[in-house]
């Protein structure tokens, strides 16, 4: 995420501090075609949820939102920034609680409401930093739902990092790559791909699996499917199969397209 906001210079090499001893960062990152310093800054928003959070417990939704959008988008009216605060809400399916005071929220809704406040701030593009941190299974789907709903029917740019997933999270990704500990691509692609394409690369059967995991940990995977297995497994694989992985994704379907794409810019 940090590459893709634009944090690190691209232009020098490598960036030890930020990024790890020996980990260099190159390529062009531009966002919806331009690049970054060519944006109004407002278009990009991240918000870190391992960070405190910062919303009086008192303030309700919707004047969390309406102080947002007067501060940040004096281009518009009073009624279009209370008629676009409003529509946020709905968005995000908050509507409904914009009078509840923001310490009566569920946790859930407590992140969906900071992520408002940046949509209705004008960021069309959003990173954010596992959101689901701390958050039930159940709250951690209902939320990643509303993110997808916000970015498939209103054509946002919403982009997780999730360092850890509640089981049955997966079906609701979409796009998604998958790193291993040392940051190299296991998987990238569709979600719902995914399973299949595991299954080509000898998981499709849980004792293949299982048998490669501690001990005590196979009757906890027996609960998950294929796509959770990938996601929770990837770190307990061996050195071997993880390296047949990486190299399988870098030879998929996805990532010659993904180089096809970036010859096609050039």
């Amino acid at each position: 995420l940090n590459a893709l906001r634009g944090v690190y210079n691209f232009s020098s090499s490598p960036v030890a501090n930020s990024v790890g001893e020996g980990v260099h960062v190159g390529g062009t990152i531009t966002w919806n075609g331009q690049k970054p310093q060519d944006v109004d800054p407002r278009v990009l928003s991240y918000l870190d949820f391992e960070n405190a959070d910062p919303v009086p417990e008192e303030v309700t939704c919707w004047e969390l939102l309406a102080f947002t959008i007067k501060v940040r988008v004096t281009f518009l009216s009073a009624s279009e920034q209370v008629a676009m605060v409003d529509q946020v809400l709905d968005m995000l399916s908050l509507a409904e609680f914009a009078q509840t005071p923001y310490g009566h929220l569920s946790p859930a809704q407590q992140r969906l409401a900071r992520v408002a406040r940046e949509v209705v701030g004008c960021a069309g593009i959003v990173f954010l930093h596992d959101p689901c941190n701390g958050l039930s299974a159940m709250d951690s789907v209902v939320l990643v739902q509303t993110l997808a709903h916000l970015a498939q029917k209103h054509g946002y740019a919403v982009t997780i990092s999730l360092p850890d997933l509640a089981p049955g999270l997966v079906s609701v990704l979409s796009q998604s790559i998958v790193l291993a500990s040392d940051g190299r691509v296991v998987y990238q692609g569709a979600m719902q791909r995914a399973s299949a394409w595991f299954g080509v690369q000898g998981l499709e059967q849980r004792p293949d699996f299982s048998h490669k995991t501690p001990h005590d940990l196979v009757p906890l995977y027996a609960e998950f499917s294929t796509g959770d297995l990938l996601v929770h497994g990837v770190r307990l694989l061996p050195h071997a199969l993880l390296d047949s992985l990486v190299i399988a994704n870098a030879d998929s379907d996805a990532a010659r397209a993904m180089r096809r794409a970036a010859v096609e810019v050039r």
